[in-house]
């Protein structure tokens, strides 16, 4: 496993997360645009725009398991440190335009949503069966 692999990997796993919840801006302004208008952000967006984040962290934990070539796991918690590292970093430069609940909840629920990635990865890989033993 190189390193480079590893971080090509956790990156393009990012990449998936920022395009998905760019989309999902899209998908808001398209149907709903009032909400975006609003000079700070309304209740209903910041739960929407918690969901689509949680939910756009699936896929990247499944890409990133995906071109990790092994340790899927290890390289979903990479993914997880840096996701949470840049919310931080995100938390501290938007100041107090989202209220500390919305940081809170969004670090939280990336965790089970890029795992679960990771899981769906692991799972859809074929294992041998035992008795297929002398075939490896």
């Amino acid at each position: 496993m190189s390193m480079s692999r590893s971080g090509f990997a956790v990156a393009m796993g990012y990449l998936t997360t920022v395009v998905l919840v760019l989309c999902s801006f899209g998908l808001i302004a398209a149907f709903q645009p009032n909400l975006l208008e609003a000079d700070s952000p309304s209740i209903a967006l910041l739960w929407l725009t918690l969901t689509f984040g949680w939910l756009a962290a699936i896929p990247a934990g499944y890409v990133t398991a995906r071109l990790s070539g092994g340790q899927e796991f290890g390289h979903a918690g990479l993914l997880i440190v840096l996701i949470i590292l840049l919310a931080w970093v995100s938390w501290f430069m938007e100041g107090d335009v989202k209220p500390a609940w919305w940081h809170v909840g969004l670090q939280l629920g990336m965790v089970p949503s890029v795992l679960f990635g990771a899981w769906l990865r692991v799972r859809s890989v074929p294992q041998a069966a035992w008795w297929q033993f002398w075939r490896r």
